[in-house]
């Protein structure tokens, strides 16, 4: 019999992608697949999207939830969680990138959702991704073994202190410093943690770079560990990456070059072979933004030139643009 796995997470490409843990969740549901296991994605239902409803026995606070199954031409089978909070245009924020003022109802009502799931389907294995699942171990009354993994443990949803009072199981490990932080009681009760590369682990257990996790992470021990995230080599392969205009590989680099100029031509930017600098990312401090436009007064002593496509905190993008306007065809900002 295969593995069965329950792999819950609040992002999955290309269904729901805002930043990297849609494309790894991804990835490592293919990964675990080709093992030969089964896994069974939940996501919430962003769009609006199921139309055979089944209820799910979740908690009176909650209100009404359901799920059903969702078949995508890429993604394949997956499981949407529909509940009225859960339809957005959005995962996390409005149009100004402020967040949603309801997150945190929002996703502990996932979380319930989540929980219920699990009592449904049995799986061998619980999955759970990031604080917008972390409060699942704290509505399952009997979990199975389970697997939290932290991508990016700077967002960690703490909030109010009274969200301990709705939590059946073990809410005092979700209590932080007065209030309820859905990762750090995910961090106590799963049965492993991981994240994304054995030396980011080793950082999250040493101040200072810790985001205040180093405490309940050294309390794991070898419970925590980092397992080295990677790409999928068959996607992003040049040879065959049907959106390059011409596939190219070692043999064919000189392409490479032609594909370059295409791309200035159809930006605007400063025709030439001078270096052409990409990013792709979401526009946070966090992921090094405001560095990057820092250098953009410096693209033409330097001879290069640059691209930067991504979404996210509007004052980055209002500087972005800004400097899109006026940097004399060196730098070009992509809003996605």
């Amino acid at each position: 019999m295969p593995l069965k796995i329950l792999f819950a997470t609040a992002e999955f490409a290309p269904i729901a992608k805002v930043g990297g843990l849609g494309d790894a969740a991804a990835g490592l549901v293919a990964a675990l697949q080709q093992m030969g296991a089964e896994v069974d994605v939940v996501l919430p239902d962003y769009e609006g999207q199921i139309h055979d409803r089944q209820r799910l026995d979740v908690p009176g606070w909650a209100g009404p939830t359901w799920f059903g199954a969702h078949r995508h031409p890429n993604a394949g089978n997956i499981t949407l969680i529909g509940h009225e909070t859960l339809t957005r245009p959005h995962p996390y924020t409005d149009r100004s990138g402020t967040g949603w003022p309801d997150n945190d109802f929002r996703f502990m009502a996932f979380s319930a959702a989540i929980a219920a799931l699990v009592e449904i389907r049995e799986p061998d294995i619980l999955h759970i991704n990031d604080w917008h699942t972390g409060a699942t171990l704290g509505f399952v009354q009997q979990p199975p073994p389970s697997v939290l993994t932290m991508h990016n443990p700077a967002y960690q949803g703490t909030t109010v202190g009274c969200w301990l009072d709705v939590l059946v199981r073990r809410s005092e490990a979700y209590e932080w410093y007065g209030g309820t932080n859905p990762l750090t009681g995910a961090i106590a009760l799963a049965s492993s943690v991981v994240t994304v590369s054995p030396t980011f682990a080793s950082e999250l257990v040493e101040p200072g770079t810790d985001f205040g996790l180093s405490g309940p992470l050294r309390a794991r021990g070898s419970d925590f560990g980092g397992i080295l995230n990677g790409i999928d080599t068959n996607t992003w392969d040049p040879s065959h990456d049907g959106h390059l205009p011409k596939p190219y590989d070692i043999t064919t680099s000189s392409r490479k070059r032609e594909i370059g100029r295409q791309l200035s031509e159809e930006t605007g930017l400063v025709a030439g072979d001078e270096p052409l600098i990409g990013m792709v990312t979401r526009l946070t401090e966090q992921k090094g933004v405001d560095l990057a436009l820092d250098l953009v007064g410096h693209l033409e002593s330097m001879g290069a030139r640059m691209i930067l496509l991504g979404s996210g905190d509007e004052a980055l993008a209002r500087q972005a643009r800004k400097l899109s306007r006026r940097s004399e065809r060196r730098f070009v900002f992509v809003d996605a």
